[in-house]
């Protein structure tokens, strides 16, 4: 998870897809589209 946003509560992400090659598309209502790799 990314870290939570200054000045908010929580991590508001949604729409969670990973992709064959291990990377996370998660997309996040308040800061946008993170990309995250999966390791081991």
């Amino acid at each position: 998870m990314p870290d939570v946003p200054e000045g908010s509560d929580r991590v508001q992400s949604n729409d969670v897809t990973m992709d064959d090659r291990g990377l996370i598309y998660l997309l996040d209502r308040v800061r946008g589209l993170h990309i995250l790799e999966r390791i081991g």
